[in-house]
């Protein structure tokens, strides 16, 4: 129903109806609706926005296996909770795993500046490679960054590691 309001589809539109049925299977434990719930407070969509709310509900979803870039973004930037990169760097590797582009670009963007994880450079190419594919922009001028500092078998080595890849 929550995607119903959301829409429009069938029904007229209204974000606070949505919000309260995602809120409702949000209380059953739905992860996804978790998540959603969460973007509804980041975004003032159907409620007001509320900081340590978005991070409640990205929590419970990362929690229950969604979300896990979220609540890595909120830890990375320390919005609504204390910033925290080794946090971070753990949703985002787990996110990562899973095949989420947005994830592997700030996981890249971390081992190449060594935030919180042992600076590799080459690793840091290889989560920027996958990260390509739905972030090219911001993925092409990190790699960009990195060439100059790898050899020619070091990239080489990233992206076979990149073609062997695949999502958990």
């Amino acid at each position: 129903m929550g995607r119903l309001f959301e829409s429009g589809y069938g029904v007229e539109k209204d974000a606070a109806r949505a919000f309260k049925w995602f809120e409702k299977a949000s209380d059953q434990g739905h992860a996804d609706a978790q998540r959603i719930v969460g973007a509804f407070y980041e975004r003032g969509k159907g409620i007001s926005k509320s900081r340590s709310m978005v991070a409640k509900w990205y929590q419970r979803a990362a929690d229950g296996g969604n979300a896990k870039f979220d609540i890595g973004r909120l830890y990375y930037r320390g919005d609504g909770v204390e910033r925290d990169l080794k946090r971070a760097a753990t949703h985002f590797q787990e996110a990562a795993r899973q095949g989420e582009a947005k994830a592997q670009l700030f996981l890249g963007r971390m081992y190449a500046r060594g935030e919180s994880v042992l600076r590799d450079r080459v690793t840091a190419y290889f989560w920027l490679t996958l990260a390509e594919t739905e972030e090219p922009k911001r993925a092409k001028i990190l790699k960009e960054n990195l060439e100059g500092s790898l050899s020619i078998d070091e990239i080489k080595s990233a992206q076979e590691r990149a073609k062997r890849f695949r999502p958990e």
